[in-house]
């Protein structure tokens, strides 16, 4: 269905080797990987231009709107802060860690994920 995202993508999206050890791969292309999953699937399905904001930006856009669970708005924060200091403060993130914010990228899809119309069906 267009505008969501499965379990297969993100798992390409970490390159389908999570178990390979972290040493071994390119641990922040994993993570600018993953938040673009997560970004442009929330763009999708909600308009926002997530891509083209800082992670601030952004967070401040979701928080603002009333159809973006604030649950999941935490989590999406907590989410995205954990990856940018991956990406631009030079944290290395163990093999658990990785892992970790894989599942919380297809938690936060599963439970932002718009229900189907009646016209799509069950």
């Amino acid at each position: 269905m267009e505008g969501q995202i499965g379990e297969l993508e993100l798992d390409l999206a970490a390159g389908g080797e999570i178990e390979q050890e972290l040493s071994e791969r390119d641990v922040k292309l994993f993570y600018v990987e993953l938040t673009g999953v997560v970004r442009r699937y929330i763009e999708r399905t909600t308009g926002i231009h997530a891509p083209e904001q800082t992670t601030e930006e952004f967070l401040n856009e979701i928080g603002a709107r009333s159809d973006f669970p604030l649950v999941e708005s935490r989590r999406l924060q907590q989410f995205l802060q954990s990856a940018d200091l991956v990406k631009f403060a030079r944290f290395k993130p163990t093999q658990d860690d990785a892992e970790t914010h894989l599942r919380t990228a297809e938690t936060l899809v599963e439970q932002t994920r718009p229900l189907p119309t009646p016209q799509e069906g069950v």
